[in-house]
Parts: C-alpha cells; sequence; structure tokens
C-alpha cells in the first residue's frame, strides 16, 4: 500500500493534526492508531474492516481498555 507522510510544522494539537490527516487521505478506508495502543487480538484490523465494509455502516471502533483492562 502506498504511504504519505503528512508534514505537520505547527503547535501539536491532536485534533488538527487528526483532520489534516483526513483531509490528505486518499484511501477508501482511514484508521486512527494512537502510539499508546496494545493489540490484544491478532485479527483486530481484519475484524474492523470486516464491520466497515458492511453498506449500512458508516464508522466502526475498538474497544478501549485501561490498564487494569476495565472499558474506557
Amino acid at each position: 500500500p502506498g504511504i504519505h507522510i503528512v508534514p505537520y510544522n505547527e503547535t501539536f494539537n491532536y485534533s488538527r493534526a487528526n483532520n489534516l490527516g483526513a483531509e490528505k487521505a486518499l484511501g477508501e478506508l482511514l484508521l486512527f492508531l494512537n502510539n499508546d495502543i496494545e493489540v490484544l487480538e491478532s485479527d483486530w484490523l481484519d475484524e474492523l474492516v470486516r464491520w466497515a465494509d458492511q453498506p449500512e455502516i458508516g464508522i466502526v471502533g475498538a474497544k478501549l481498555l485501561y490498564p487494569d483492562r476495565t472499558i474506557q
């Protein structure tokens, strides 16, 4: 897959950086993945894509857990 790096030289603003990335994205699907995640299931991406590919689904997301495994 093609990967494009989008320069962001402003003061850090999480929402603004994500919006810029979304604006520049060229693909059919877009994934926001933070640098502090821990993957617990090896098929996590396949599962998200499977749901996202259904025509009646507009957005999908993962279950987020705190370090003690309670739901965020």
